[in-house]
């Protein structure tokens, strides 16, 4: 039930201000002890490089983005919500972000720290392999 209450008591798109933070300790009294909350909040991926664990394994620099959805840890820092741990479920547009050719999609599963740092674990459904990611998350807090 605290799951449900604070994922429907927010705005889902626009920054996390210090009324949101609020509402959101207020609707769920254990996170109010402790100080903190967590929500959800759209989030997009850069990948700065990709494991994909063939044999050998291949690596990829900046080889993917794409977007998803993040259940962000927020904590109160010089009087602001500060987004200090995530867990993302992404869908990433492979091989040539900027390219003309077809997408080839991947899954990803991630955990953000500090905000924006990166690494995960995916599937590629071009190569039909996982793959392990590193990169940065912007989940527009």
């Amino acid at each position: 039930m605290l799951f449900s209450v604070t994922g429907f008591s927010q705005k889902f798109f626009g920054p996390v201000d210090k009324n949101m933070f609020n509402l959101a300790l207020s609707k769920t009294p254990l996170t109010a002890i402790a100080g903190s909350t967590w929500l959800f909040r759209p989030v997009v991926q850069i990948s700065a490089i990709e494991f994909l664990l063939t044999n050998p394994v291949q690596v990829a620099s900046f080889s993917s983005l794409g977007t998803g959805v993040s259940y962000v840890h927020f904590i109160e820092q010089n009087g602001e919500p500060y987004a200090n741990l995530g867990i993302n479920a992404l869908v990433l547009f492979t091989e040539n972000p900027g390219g003309t050719e077809a997408a080839k999609l991947s899954f990803a599963l991630s955990v953000s720290a500090l905000q924006f740092v990166n690494v995960g674990v995916g599937y590629s459904l071009k190569d039909k392999k996982a793959f392990i990611l590193t990169g940065i998350t912007i989940n527009f807090n």
